[in-house]
């Protein structure tokens, strides 16, 4: 199974976001095509206003081993949510850097250490936000900042990637 690097997550990598609930299109106006999209919330994570949870799902291509490592615990979290299983929107690592005056966005390895709470999970990362001037946006701001950012690059290659396979045949469907 592919081991991601310790000390940085490399440009070729593929990032994945875990997927509680289904996908959907949004509808453009009259004549325009549908465009595929994932839901905002998907990106957006108050526990650390600029730090998102993400997994590395392998080097140039998605390591089918790391997705089957991954989804027990995917699963697991999925129903402590009681939400759908739904995959990873997924795309490159190079994808998500950004520099502007204002403030930065960069990926973090952030393995994740077996706990009472926690699974074990060396593909674990994170995004870091780091503002460059003394006028800090409130921490509302900054969630939705990152979640954007993140939506954007996510939908980029939604037609191209979309979301990785999961490794069950067919997932389990939401009651309604």
């Amino acid at each position: 199974m592919w081991q991601p690097p310790k000390g940085k997550v490399g440009n070729h990598e593929l990032i994945g976001r875990r997927l509680f609930s289904e996908r959907k299109q949004l509808k453009g106006g009259t004549g325009a095509q549908k465009r595929p999209s994932y839901e905002l919330f998907h990106f957006l994570d108050k526990r650390t206003p600029g730090e998102v949870s993400l997994d590395r799902l392998g080097e140039n291509k998605i390591n089918q081993q790391v997705l089957e490592h991954l989804t027990p615990q995917f699963k697991k979290h999925a129903e402590a949510r009681k939400g759908v299983y739904g995959g990873w929107a997924t795309a490159p690592a190079k994808d998500f850097a950004v520099d502007k005056k204002a403030y930065s966005l960069s990926l973090q390895p952030s393995p994740i250490t077996q706990s009472e709470s926690e699974d074990e999970n060396d593909f674990h990362c994170n995004t870091e936000y780091k503002c460059k001037t003394d006028n800090v946006p409130d921490d509302e701001f900054i969630v939705e900042l990152v979640g954007l950012k993140l939506k954007e690059v996510f939908d980029s290659y939604f037609d191209s990637l979309g979301v990785a396979a999961v490794v069950d045949k067919e997932p389990p469907v939401a009651e309604a």
